[in-house]
């Protein structure tokens, strides 16, 4: 079985077939470098109800919990849960 390919906002990512849209946001920040701070306030489970977002899928726009729904090859993410607004740290100067 091979990969889907989903779309984060302006890039695109791809993850095998069956992973939650969250779980394809996880492997989006650590294949970008980017912090894992956020993910720490996920419960996995929908009951933090931290993970809500906006995606679409064959031109269906949907706001639902990422870590319940599966992505799908052609998922679009419109949105971040706010705990994931990844921001540049700029270097602290002395």
């Amino acid at each position: 079985m091979g990969s889907i390919r989903v779309h984060i906002l302006d890039d695109v990512i791809e993850v095998q077939p069956g992973d939650s849209i969250l779980r394809t946001l996880q492997q989006y920040g650590v294949a970008r470098g980017l912090p894992a701070y956020g993910f720490t306030r996920f419960c996995w489970n929908a009951k933090c109800k931290q993970c809500i977002l906006d995606f679409s899928y064959d031109g269906v726009r949907n706001n639902d919990f990422a870590c319940q729904t599966e992505a799908r090859d052609g998922t679009r993410v419109h949105s971040l849960p706010e705990v994931l607004r990844w921001k540049k740290k700029l270097p602290i100067r002395i």
